[in-house]
């Protein structure tokens, strides 16, 4: 994450980012993007050279639902991961998949267990497993996220009941007692594995129907997991697709991986990552496709977020010195991304409880690759300012109350951190509370001004409980 998002870690921001929109707010589709699970599949599915799902070793389809109309999709050719990813994308918790104008989510809404699929690409017979969510039991109903869940389950039951009346004579099917393991028990995946193995064992009367001789199988099996013959390794180019208000170059700026060098996965996958660290994105992705006029192209895909590119976060702070004085402080940003094609983002921070605080920061990138930028600040805060006698005891309470703008110049250090050197003004002024002596004669009126430079770095894993990295904030 660059630095700028990053310092959003240290606010106590309360639920999801809201986007306002055509007069109203706009939310997030799901609680996860999918960018690090779809970086998994491209690993997985790394040998894939053809883009018809006919032509792969094993024939394959993906189901997933059209989130508009309801209507299962059979996804037989593209990109893999996509597919996969997007026959995966359970609604409101994984980000649905954009593609071919269709807005695409996990396919067991429309069907689980696609046994008319297998028919339709020739299937003389149907081997399937099994593995549907059961129904909750009416002592496992007890609010509304269960609630929300056991309908996922009926709609998910009722297509799974009409595809197994689907299964003849001929095929076999096999249903593995799960037990308790659920859809989201991903830690307990090897449990599941144990449990299908013997459910599979125990069908094998009907699987051996099926099966044939030993060296027939060694030969099938070798091709299946022969090395397919290597693509060329250099990309020729990039191209970045989806924009709509971010500058492509930007996004190039961002990836390691350039035309003229051979393609290493495990970098493209973290270009990736880099890239929607941004901040700007719903959904990011890679494919590669031989193009006859620029050679290998490596397509960087991207969706906005359709919420942006006004932002809006809450957030509360409560304390407590658990000797009688308690504090709260209530939140809130707003940020305006991409004002012109260089990434101007206006951003503006209110605070208002035990210290008070207004702020506001025009961002402006001077280059294209955002290696440069100018930022004009204004602030006005109001925090509590206490004196105390040698002894700690409480004498009087003032307010400090501050004004100030200023303006600096500064570059981002990778992603680490960044520098700035900027001029401020401003004014300080002690407001009364409760004291024996006005605040104006201890502080009379004052203007202040400087130039100021300063260097902050944040390599933490994570700000609260970090395991790795460091973090600094140098001011003079």
């Amino acid at each position: 994450m660059p630095l700028r998002n990053k310092v959003n870690d240290a606010i106590n921001y309360i639920g999801p980012e809201i986007g306002l929109k055509n007069g109203g707010i706009a939310l997030p589709k799901g609680v996860v993007a999918g960018v690090s699970i779809e970086a998994v599949l491209r690993q997985l599915t790394v040998r894939q050279r053809v883009s018809d799902f006919d032509q792969l070793p094993i024939p394959f389809r993906a189901v997933a639902t059209d989130l508009t109309t309801s209507e299962m999709v059979v996804l037989g050719s593209g990109n893999l991961s996509v597919a996969v990813r997007a026959s995966m994308a359970i609604p409101a918790v994984v980000d649905p998949v954009e593609l071919d104008g269709r807005l695409l989510v996990d396919g067991g809404l429309a069907r689980n267990l696609p046994v008319d699929v297998a028919r339709a690409m020739g299937a003389d017979v149907v081997i399937a497993v099994n593995i549907g969510t059961p129904l909750r039991k009416r002592e496992d109903i007890s609010g509304i996220l269960s609630v929300s869940d056991q309908i996922s389950r009926i709609l998910t039951a009722t297509n799974v009941n009409k595809s197994l009346k689907e299964l003849g004579p001929r095929d076999v099917l096999i249903t593995p007692d799960l037990g308790t393991v659920q859809t989201a028990d991903f830690d307990r995946l090897a449990e599941g594995a144990v449990v299908g193995e013997k459910a599979a064992r125990v069908a094998s009367p009907q699987l051996a129907r099926y099966s044939i001789p030993p060296d027939e199988w060694a030969a099938w099996h070798s091709a299946l997991v022969a090395e397919p013959a290597a693509l060329p390794g250099r990309i020729d180019a990039i191209r970045v697709t989806g924009v709509l208000r971010v500058n492509p170059e930007v996004i190039t700026a961002r990836m390691r991986t350039q035309a003229g060098q051979a393609l290493d996965p495990h970098v493209a996958d973290e270009d990736i990552k880099r890239i929607y660290a941004l901040g700007d994105f719903e959904r990011v992705s890679y494919a590669i496709a031989d193009d006859p006029a620029n050679g290998r192209v490596l397509t960087a895909d991207v969706v906005e977020k359709s919420w942006g590119p006004n932002y809006l976060r809450f957030g509360l702070g409560l304390s407590s010195d658990l000797s009688g004085d308690s504090f709260f402080t209530l939140v809130a940003s707003h940020r305006w991304a991409w004002l012109n094609s260089l990434g101007g983002e206006w951003r503006n921070d209110v605070q208002i409880g035990h210290a008070d605080r207004l702020a506001s920061e025009f961002y402006q990138p001077l280059t294209p690759a955002q290696r440069i930028f100018v930022a004009l600040r204004a602030e006005s805060a109001r925090d509590p300012f206490d004196v105390y006698d040698d002894a700690g005891t409480r004498l009087a309470l003032y307010s400090r109350s501050t004004h100030g703008i200023g303006v600096d110049l500064g570059t981002p250090i990778g992603t680490a951190g960044e520098v700035r050197l900027g001029f401020n003004r401003g004014r300080p002024k002690l407001l009364n509370d409760t004291s024996f002596l006005s605040g104006s004669l201890l502080v009379p009126a004052i203007e202040m001004g400087g130039v100021q430079a300063r260097l902050r770095l944040d390599t933490l894993d994570n700000l609260r409980f970090p395991r790795s990295g460091y973090t600094a904030d140098v001011q003079v």
